[in-house]
């Protein structure tokens, strides 16, 4: 399968273009794009549903992906079906695919298969896409409505891997751009996740307070405090001039990069250090799990990682448990 390539600036502009479009010429391009089968429309059709009626504009350039691959993926696994008119258990039949379906193989040549967690989004794309068809005026089927989500028998806890402080501070020593620094210490100190650091701006930082807002998930603002060591990183990259001087800050933003080169720099830091690189995220579970650890305080933990659920956050409990049972097993 073939998908057209992210491009999120083109993108975005088609985005404003579809917004703009009066009721009845956006039910005939939705009409048309779905009948067509035209993947590429009906993806810039639901990021505009996305931004026009819901809070998740604010997704991650990440999630946005991950959507955009299965709106794709969506329209080539149906080929056989009617956009507009699905037949009765399309929304099944399509679930049970992407369980059953290997998407390619490992090094030995055996079938590899979706975990439970990329099924669930993936059916999350279609959903949100028939949402889009809704609202665009196309359809009123809603084919997934009845369709649950796949079961993961891994323990939320048994997934969360943070770094651990000591290839978090090997990370640090190895560190010579003051940007590198403070991104490390905004997702591992702060806790922010990397699309909040990448979006963070310098207005953000109330430096009297010593305190970040970060608008997070779903649009909401909260208030994050800041640790002595980010404050000092905040400062040596406000007062640096070498970015300007190579123009590659972003107005106003405190990185100068978004959170895809994010993830490449931290790529590139953990070869350095001899630390195993395990993606952006695991840097705000350390910070998590550091704050469990301290202070044994579910809602201090709960606050500091801004979730809504404290459900969420027991899984820093469950870890830290894990930790102490790793430590006791050499006792």
């Amino acid at each position: 399968m073939t998908l057209t390539r992210y491009e999120p600036e083109s993108e975005l502009a088609q985005v404003h273009h579809t917004r703009g479009l009066d009721d009845d010429a956006l039910r005939r391009v939705a009409v048309k794009a779905a009948n067509d089968r035209d993947a590429g429309t009906l993806w810039t059709l639901t990021r505009a549903y996305l931004e026009d009626t819901t809070d998740k504009g604010n997704l991650s350039l990440l999630t946005f992906k991950a959507y955009h691959h299965g709106v794709g993926l969506f329209v080539e696994a149906n080929q056989h079906e009617n956009l507009l008119r699905p037949s009765r258990r399309m929304g099944s039949r399509y679930r049970a695919w992407l369980k059953e379906t290997p998407f390619g193989e490992d090094a030995g040549g055996a079938p590899r298969y979706r975990s439970p967690s990329t099924v669930n989004k993936t059916l999350a794309a279609a959903r949100v896409l028939y949402r889009a068809l809704h609202w665009a005026g196309a359809t009123d089927v809603t084919p997934f409505a009845s369709v649950k989500g796949v079961h993961d028998p891994v323990p939320a806890w048994e997934k969360v891997q943070p770094y651990p402080q000591a290839d978090l501070e090997g990370l640090l020593e190895v560190t010579t751009d003051p940007a590198d620094r403070v991104a490390l210490l905004l997702c591992a100190h702060a806790g922010l996740r990397a699309h909040e650091a990448a979006g963070l701006e310098w207005r953000a930082v109330d430096w009297r307070a010593k305190r970040l807002q970060v608008r997070g998930k779903g649009g909401y603002v909260d208030s994050v405090a800041l640790s002595s060591s980010l404050m000092s990183a905040l400062e040596t990259l406000r007062s640096d001039t070498t970015l300007r001087r190579k123009g590659k800050a972003r107005a106003g933003h405190v990185l100068p990069y978004a959170d895809e080169r994010l993830r490449q720099r931290l790529r590139a830091l953990c070869a350095t250090a001899g630390v195993d690189y395990r993606a952006l995220h695991p840097l705000r579970h350390r910070s998590g799990t550091r704050m469990y650890e301290e202070t044994g305080d579910l809602r201090r933990t709960q606050t500091h990682l801004r979730h809504k659920n404290i459900a969420t956050t027991t899984i820093y409990a469950k870890v830290s448990e894990k930790a102490v049972a790793d430590v006791t097993e050499e006792w």
